[in-house]
């Protein structure tokens, strides 16, 4: 049954807990990495040819490395008590101001600027970003109200909108930029990572958003919406009372181990979460993983006399904040399992024909069919970072409603695992491609 419409101190209650959460997920995850991308044409300058993009995209994701490692751990069977995951936190926003103070002073001028410097900060970046998937995530599927994980991805996303602001009025694209580097980083990205901080203080501190201990059934909603079960009676998974919370445990014991064999769980013989996880994949392959590398391409064979610099600022500027509508599009949306072919199946397959035509524009010049115009190409990048990220993040939040409590933080790591495997696996794609010459720029084609 659908609540009736919240009061004025309802609203004004989820609205700061909303913007709690935003400011939590703004330095939590992919900040840093966004602000080096903005900078992409400026950068350029200082080295030949177009395959910066590509190189960075390499150095963050280097950051699976790390983000491994901890899936080791996890598959051996260890977990962190309540207070292991918030120092997992800490120490992820640590790594990130790690990265954008390198970021601040590996600049043109500076002695150890360049592209292994340059990938080092990425690397640390993607360090936080891949595994903000399997920390982040976890905490908040496992214990706060459904929204607040859109809440989360849709900071990370307006930090990145923040950082394309500052970078259009800077013009990095242009002869002469505003303001230099130094400038630009240092306005955007202390603040950012700084204000995380403090959110995520309060939160641990306050109990903000926090679900409530369970009086009823699994699956009684913590949406303002109706959504219809996915999960058929005598499916694979089946909806059990939960045992209820031990008020006298002390709330730093580690958490009951899973059972041995996480292959045998039973959410791996639904076939929604292989439908969910595929989503996350070839989104998250496509998007980033070749994307990031392909667009500059694109850009360079829209038109026969290209302004590659300024198509790949309006690019990177464009699509970020059309990821942050996603983001926010993907947190507010209403769930209904009987509706996922508008919410999610025919937005997936819209999202893969244009980036079928962003692949096309980039790929070697050829006058057999017409490709994209810069403008076009800007379209392109605008609907693929709008539709990929509102797929993304419709998915964390179908884990409370149609999946146990006992797997809440589980299924996290499996699509976040998806995720990565997708990005690493485009951008691989995408450099042997690069290699090979078949993404290629021929003046006057």
């Amino acid at each position: 049954m659908t609540r009736s419409p919240p009061a004025e101190g309802d609203r004004w209650r989820d609205l700061r807990l909303y913007a709690l959460f935003a400011a939590f997920g703004g330095g939590a995850s992919w900040f840093g990495t966004v602000l080096a991308f903005m900078e992409v044409p400026l950068y350029q300058r200082h080295f030949s040819g177009l395959e910066l993009s590509n190189r960075l995209e390499l150095g963050y994701n280097c950051g699976t490395v790390p983000a491994a490692a901890f899936l080791v751990a996890l598959g051996v069977g260890w977990r962190a008590s309540r207070r292991g995951r918030v120092g997992l936190v800490f120490l992820l926003l640590s790594t990130h101001a790690a990265c954008v103070a390198l970021l601040c002073v590996a600049v043109p001028g500076s002695p150890i600027f360049g592209v292994p410097a340059l990938a080092l900060a990425q690397f640390l970046g993607g360090s936080c970003g891949y595994l903000s998937q399997f920390v982040c995530v976890p905490y908040l599927v496992g214990g706060f109200e459904n929204a607040l994980v859109g809440a989360f991805w849709t900071g990370d996303a307006f930090t990145s909108v923040l950082a394309a602001m500052v970078a259009l009025y800077q013009r990095p694209g242009a002869a002469s930029p505003r303001f230099g580097l130094s400038v630009y980083l240092l306005a955007t990205g202390p603040p950012v990572i700084a204000a995380s901080l403090v959110a995520f203080m309060s939160i641990e501190r306050t109990g903000a958003g926090r679900l409530a201990p369970p009086a009823t059934p699994h699956g009684a909603a913590t949406e303002l919406v109706t959504l219809t079960p996915l999960l058929p009676e005598g499916g694979a998974e089946q909806r059990r009372p939960l045992a209820p919370i031990d008020e006298d445990k002390p709330a730093d014991d580690p958490e009951p181990p899973p059972p041995p064999g996480w292959w045998r769980a039973p959410y791996l013989r639904d076939p929604l979460t292989w439908k969910l996880g595929a989503v996350v994949f070839w989104s998250q392959f496509a998007d980033w993983g070749m994307g990031d590398s392909v667009y500059p391409y694109a850009c360079a064979n829209a038109s026969a006399h290209p302004d590659v610099q300024g198509c790949e600022m309006w690019s990177n500027e464009l699509s970020l904040f059309a990821q942050f509508v996603g983001c926010a599009a993907a947190s507010r949306v209403p769930l209904d399992g009987a509706k996922l072919a508008y919410t999610l199946w025919i937005p997936t397959l819209v999202y893969t024909g244009w980036f079928g035509l962003l692949l096309f524009t980039s790929w070697r010049a050829s006058d057999v069919l017409p490709r994209l115009s810069e403008r076009g190409v800007l379209v392109d990048l605008v609907i693929l970072r709008f539709l990929g990220p509102y797929a993304r993040n419709v998915i964390p939040r179908l884990i409370q409603p149609c999946y146990a409590k006992v797997h809440h933080e589980d299924l996290p790591v499996l699509f976040g695992v998806l995720s990565v495997l997708g990005n690493v696996a485009g951008s691989l794609v995408a450099t042997g491609l690069i290699g090979i010459h078949q993404f290629d720029y021929i003046p006057g084609a």
